[in-house]
């Protein structure tokens, strides 16, 4: 079953880094000075986290799971900042901006930002990461919804639709993408 074998590797990709986040929170080790992973491959975009004083050997069970929380499909990762954890996810009703708390995982806000976004090829829902910026998260949807939301509220700010903005003869691919 490549499907649900696809959607398991998508949960622990959701579940694991905030398992990981939560560890580094509750024993306040620092990335870099702060508890911040605010977008695809943290602070410094280069998957570094400058986590020190960690165990080099876990425990033989493995480690703790302090939260979990199942939201929906896509392969959106997570961004920490100031005791949240922003992902994306889409169900049969649309695709979604999420916030939750850090601590223990339940939802402050969710905003639907677009139609569900099925792809037979490369997996339902959104693949891009949110990145926050101070009182800001910033989320492009599958099909190009660019948005970006207050981080207390979940209200959009504004938005663009980059599908419309910048047509493509083929724009029928997910849109995934890096922010710089």
């Amino acid at each position: 079953m490549a499907t649900s074998r696809f959607w398991t590797i998508a949960l622990v990709a959701l579940t694991v880094p905030a398992m990981l986040t939560h560890a580094a929170l509750a024993h306040k080790v620092t990335v870099d000075g702060s508890t911040e992973w605010p977008q695809w491959l943290g602070p410094h975009r280069d998957g570094r986290s400058g986590v020190t004083g960690l165990q080099r050997q876990g425990p033989a069970e493995g480690p703790k799971q302090v939260w979990r929380r199942l939201l929906g499909q896509g392969v959106s990762s997570i961004a920490v900042s100031g005791g949240s954890v922003y992902t994306m996810f889409s169900n049969d009703r649309g695709e979604y901006v999420v916030s939750l708390n850090d601590v223990d995982g339940s939802e402050r806000w969710r905003v639907r930002i677009d139609e569900q976004y099925v792809e037979i090829q490369g997996g339902n829902g959104p693949r891009c990461t949110p990145a926050a910026d101070g009182d800001l998260v910033f989320a492009v949807g599958a099909r190009g919804k660019l948005v970006a939301l207050n981080t207390a509220s979940g209200k959009i700010i504004w938005q663009r639709d980059l599908a419309q903005d910048f047509p493509v003869h083929h724009w029928w691919r997910a849109v995934c993408c890096r922010w710089r």
